[in-house]
């Protein structure tokens, strides 16, 4: 099957249903057909020999964007999300290497596509997502001009080198890179996610809230969703309040969430006069969490809470599952909730050696991946460098214990050196998570004259809470073996932020150090 297919099946069986509700906007399964044949015919316009056409999709969460996407899959074109919140000239560099034909945009990104415009002359056609704006057509134009029938492009094995997505990796610690999702790589982990959300035709269909951006693992996960039958609920913008008014008001069952959106949730005050008993699945993603965050979140949602290790390039790769976060919570095998989970038999994982030696249990070494669902970058040079030893390398660093649990500790670009000893920044922010009055922490190296690098810890509080530099400092000291413990601290705020809601490290080292003077 190629993508589109799961979908048509879906709305096959489903027709009527609900499949996404957006404020007002309430789209059936076949009315969200019927809207992504017109979309994808007129995109298959554009390319008469049905080759592959990158399509860029710039806007905030908007139902239309699963309106694109679809319409995309339909033409046999190739996705490209763009995040909304990156700068301009991010996202004009990804564009420029992927060569689009036709960007689809929503109103609101207007100031930064007139400027991207006369840098990306491969673009014919630009297209407003929620309505015209000068000489630029709307969606809904677009979808009513003429066109040829659409084209079958698939193929009896289900075309499975042909790119689906081109993905920007997230960024935090390096320059992002172009993911390409083939129909291959994308089957693979369409079908564990579905795996990890069983369901029997008995079952109430799951309505499905979307917090995070539709243009990262948000997107993929409300596609699978809508594949099962799932109503999805669109969120435009995320508020913690308007996130329990949702759950409680549409009675939804499954959520994914980024760590950083699940501490929100956590920290807000009232979330106890909300109905929260419908919730069946939230689903943590994209980087790590911490085990008193899970601690409190089974508290307050119930034993609900999952969490999964992936990438991009390898999809999801082990999976933490809510049983297990249960009875962690409740301390029954408690190291666990440090965990990334196990594996969940799609891609093989293991611990390597700089020499491509795989490590026996116990062992500390680089996490590599291999399977169906590992995917190549765009450019060659870096697919060739990411699977040396006949694996792909993640750069995150890890261990497995005798049960077949990993456990991340790290970045291997996110060591610091100091005094000629290795720091990783990993170790000491798990250090600091364990304090209740911490939101967030980042730990990057600062310059320091005798040192070289001086280990240095970035956090911001939860409402209501108050803390002393000299408290950190002693905790860290406590935890933490000689030379590893910051030697400075500083509040912040709030901690930056990447388009997908990472905290952004490369930004905290940038101001680290264009500041040297506040360096203790």
């Amino acid at each position: 099957m190629v993508p589109i297919d799961y979908f048509d099946t879906a709305a096959e069986i489903y027709g009527d249903r609900t499949a996404l509700l957006d404020g007002d906007v309430r789209l059936s399964f076949r009315e969200l057909r019927h809207m992504s044949e017109k979309l994808g015919g007129a995109i298959a316009a554009l390319s008469p020999d049905s080759a592959p056409l990158p399509v860029g999709v710039l806007s905030p969460n908007d139902y239309r964007v699963m309106v694109s996407m679809l319409g995309i899959m339909r033409a046999g074109a190739t996705i490209v999300p763009m995040h909304s919140r990156n700068s301009v000239e991010v996202n004009t560099g990804v564009l420029r290497r992927v060569q689009p034909k036709c960007v689809i945009y929503h109103s609101s990104a207007a100031d930064d596509v007139a400027r991207m415009r006369d840098e990306l002359p491969s673009v014919r056609r630009w297209i407003v997502l929620d309505g015209p704006a000068g000489d630029v057509d709307s969606l809904q134009s677009f979808m009513e001009e003429p066109s040829p029938p659409l084209p079958d492009w698939g193929d009896i094995s289900g075309n499975p080198d042909r790119p689906v997505f081109y993905w920007q990796t997230s960024g935090t610690t390096d320059a992002p890179k172009i993911v390409v999702d083939d129909c291959g790589t994308f089957d693979a982990t369409l079908r564990v996610t579905r795996h990890l959300r069983p369901r029997t035709p008995n079952d109430p269909p799951p309505v499905v809230l979307t917090v995070a951006p539709l243009s990262h693992s948000a997107g993929c996960h409300a596609f699978t969703m809508l594949t099962l039958g799932a109503t999805v609920v669109n969120m435009r913008t995320f508020d913690a309040k308007s996130v329990f008014e949702h759950i409680e008001r549409h009675r939804v069952t499954d959520v994914w969430l980024p760590p950083t959106a699940l501490a929100l949730l956590l920290t807000y005050p009232d979330a106890d006069r909300f109905d929260r008993s419908s919730l069946r699945r939230v689903a943590l993603g994209a980087s790590a969490v911490s085990p008193h965050c899970l601690r409190r979140a089974v508290a307050l949602l119930g034993p609900v809470v999952s969490h999964t290790y992936s990438q991009i390039e390898s999809g999801v790769v082990t999976h933490l599952d809510e049983a297990t976060v249960g009875a962690g919570a409740a301390d029954v095998h408690p190291e666990r909730l440090s965990s990334a989970g196990s594996s969940l038999f799609i891609n093989r994982f293991g611990i390597m050696s700089d020499d491509g030696r795989l490590l026996p249990a116990g062992e500390e070494g680089e996490i590599v991946v291999r399977g169906r669902a590992v995917k190549r970058y765009l450019d060659p040079e870096q697919t060739a460098f990411a699977r040396r030893f006949g694996w792909h390398h993640t750069g995150d660093l890890g261990y497995v214990d005798p049960s077949g649990f990993l456990f991340v500790v790290g970045r291997k670009n996110d060591i610091i050196i100091t005094n000629g000893f290795k720091v990783l920044g990993a170790e000491v922010e798990r250090a600091l998570s364990e304090m209740p009055e911490i939101h967030e922490c980042a730990v990057v190296g600062a310059p320091d004259l005798l040192r070289g690098e001086a280990v240095k810890a970035i956090f911001s509080l939860r409402p209501g809470c108050s803390l002393s530099k000299r408290a950190v400092l002693e905790h860290c000291l406590a935890r933490l073996p000689k030379g590893k413990a910051p030697t400075s601290v500083e509040q912040w705020p709030d901690l930056p932020k990447t388009a997908v809601g990472k905290i952004d490290k490369r930004k905290i080292r940038a101001l680290v150090w264009a500041a040297p003077t506040q360096v203790a």
